[in-house]
């Protein structure tokens, strides 16, 4: 495939493209690229019979930070810059630094693909997470992810902030509170009730903004999700790592990650799917939110969850899962794609519920202040609270579990269905 353009970023652009469809319909198909060759374009302007590069050897000077390729077919050689040949592949309009400007100051995680860091900007002093490229033969994926989050600008998404050609890394902002599962795992973490639906929210904006711009990301999970603290101590959430996604057709096909604990049933029957496969994952999210369990853990082995999720099963809801949010959970997660919400939808249900809550705590209803079981009697310390349970008491005692100040307590069904959504999590 050949392509021309009047500029660099009207062909940077084409290019990137064609080759995201070319590479989706390759991955659906179950087919295999054999070879791609760029033309020379100091043959084509000199109306040349173009000298072809393989894009293995483009991709390789890229990777050592050469910039220019010299055509064969001119005397003396002409040197070419990357950046004319093939702009998707030199990543023109990228900001890039030497790795020697970067201060590694720790070693975060490691996988297959790419060893992560924390690092320092010698220049800025900004702090850092250094994605660093474990193998050369991973620049594709490595390009497709930086284009991708040089695209992708939101509050809710882990920004870019520059890269490196050599080693080939990507460096994003520094994320201070690390991943979702460790901070959910965490116990000496403060956790509320109004935090794990302000988390649930900014990751619904991030999963929207992505859907809008016609991308999916076909590997949202808790581990993806990362944290920072503000310096006002607010907590914001942020969806990471956007290495399998895709431009977003009417349908997409082809199973690109392996683990099953977040992934829609229909990827794993290799069935043809849309971006309410990532509204699956997001469902699998609120529950991590709503326990601070991993899921499926009662399972050893990843199979055994993949062939639960194709019996139908989920995991468990607690009992003292307030209405609203246990009705969600399971709307995200339904086996029929079509009737799980769009994220805008879901956004809508979020931010009622916040300003609920901000409202009764405005109001003085807000977290109900400590209270003992003693026999069949709540006792609460607050005037306000008392008279709402003298209401309560009316109601009879169909009681159910909610978690309260570090431990769970039954409280009557009909005082959860009413005010659960006031109550806060256990802090611990």
């Amino acid at each position: 495939m050949s392509v021309i353009g009047p500029t660099t970023t009207s062909v940077d652009a084409l290019i990137t493209l064609l080759g995201s469809e070319l590479h989706t319909l390759v991955a659906w198909m179950g087919a295999q690229l054999m070879e791609t060759t760029i033309p020379c374009s100091h043959c084509l302007i000199n109306q040349i019979n173009p000298h072809t590069f393989p894009l293995k050897q483009l991709e390789d000077s890229f990777s050592a930070g050469i910039l220019e390729v010299p055509c064969v077919h001119s005397n003396p050689p002409v040197l070419v810059s990357l950046h004319e040949l093939a702009p998707d592949v030199s990543l023109v309009r990228i900001p890039v630094v030497n790795w020697e400007s970067l201060e590694v100051i720790d070693k975060l995680g490691s996988g297959a693909y790419a060893d992560v860091f924390k690092a320092k900007d010698i220049h800025t002093g900004k702090l850092l997470a250094v994605k660093k490229l474990l193998h050369t033969n991973n620049l594709r994926d490595f390009r497709q992810e930086v284009k991708f989050m040089s695209e992708m600008k939101h509050d809710n998404l882990v920004g870019l902030i520059h890269i490196c050609f050599s080693p080939p890394s990507i460096n994003t902002e520094f994320m201070n509170q690390g991943t979702l599962t460790h901070f959910l795992k965490d116990i000496s973490n403060d956790y509320s009730w109004e935090m794990c639906l302000s988390i649930a929210r900014d990751v619904a904006r991030g999963m929207a903004y992505l859907h809008s711009n016609k991308k999916i990301h076909l590997d949202l999970k808790s581990p993806n999700v990362l944290l920072n603290r503000n310096e006002d101590g607010s907590i914001v959430a942020k969806v990471a790592d956007f290495g399998l996604s895709r431009n977003l057709g009417p349908t997409i096909g082809g199973r690109l990650c392996d683990n099953p604990t977040w992934l829609a049933p229909e990827i794993m029957k290799n069935e043809e799917y849309t971006e309410k496969a990532d509204v699956y994952s997001y469902g699998i999210i609120l529950f991590e939110l709503l326990t601070r369990e991993f899921p499926f853990s009662e399972y050893r082995l990843l199979f055994l969850v993949e062939v639960a999720v194709l019996e139908g099963n989920r995991p468990p809801v607690p009992i003292y899962c307030p209405p609203f949010f246990r009705t969600l959970m399971k709307q995200c997660w339904q086996e029929d794609s079509t009737k799980r919400p769009f994220f805008p939808e879901i956004i809508k249900i979020l931010e009622t519920k916040s300003s609920h809550i901000t409202s009764l705590r405005t109001k003085g209803k807000y977290k109900f202040s400590d209270f003992t079981i003693n026999s069949n009697e709540i006792i609460f310390r607050d005037e306000e609270d008392l008279a709402a349970a003298a209401i309560v008491m009316n109601d009879g005692f169909s009681l159910q579990q909610c978690t309260h100040n570090g431990s769970k307590v039954a409280l009557p069904q009909q005082f959860l269905e009413r005010e659960c959504e006031t109550l806060p999590f256990s802090s611990k």
